[in-house]
């Protein structure tokens, strides 16, 4: 009986339950490839489920529990969208990882490619590129860019507001939140942490 529950524990759980297909991690991580051929690692202690039926029909949505590793098939006509607890990532083709093993907060990082990454219910959408990382926690569901690449953020913030910036010295790190704050602001607060000097240039 010991063996047989041991085998259980250490061996991934495939369930259909309807239209709905879950795999499940016990205590070793699982590789798994998903129909459209995007391949996922789920973590120790980690789920995801889809609805096997509409898979690719209208769009490929996953739902997660824990820490999975996404490698996504890239696919113009049918976005990738994985749902957590806490947070949302939508994504054409890339590479990443979230990790809500933690209860109480959500992670993502980006390997290559870019995502949409935004709190389950708020309209907010921050755009996270190759080398980036943000999270978000129940008790700060605004998204929280974490130990990204200053010339990440930099680019970004250019596309947004629509203007060309540059730093004296973009050999550096930044972990920020910028919600409800104008350009000039995330910059004099970039500029005072950092400690660099940031051009703007309309563009």
């Amino acid at each position: 009986a010991a063996a047989i529950l041991v085998a259980v524990l250490i061996y991934p759980r495939f369930r259909e339950n309807g239209a709905w297909k879950e795999v499940t991690a016990y205590s070793h991580p699982v590789d798994y490839m998903l129909p459209d051929s995007s391949s996922i690692t789920l973590f120790p202690h980690s789920s995801v489920r889809f609805h096997a039926k509409d898979y690719r029909k209208s769009s490929r949505k996953v739902h997660m529990e824990g820490k999975v590793a996404f490698s996504v098939k890239h696919d113009n006509a049918h976005p990738f969208t994985v749902e957590g607890k806490l947070s949302q990532v939508r994504v054409l083709g890339t590479v990443f990882t979230v990790d809500e093993s933690r209860a109480d907060t959500a992670i993502v990082q980006v390997t290559s490619g870019k995502v949409q990454f935004s709190a389950i219910g708020q309209p907010d959408v921050v755009i996270l590129t190759g080398g980036m990382a943000a999270q978000v926690t129940e008790e700060q569901p605004d998204v929280q860019v974490i130990n990204a690449p200053l010339p990440k953020v930099l680019e970004e913030l250019s596309r947004y507001y629509k203007v060309k910036l540059s730093a004296s010295n973009e050999n550096k790190r930044l972990t920020a939140s910028f919600k409800n704050k104008s350009l000039d602001e995330i910059i004099r607060f970039i500029e005072k942490v950092l400690n660099v000097k940031i051009e703007k240039v309309k563009q």
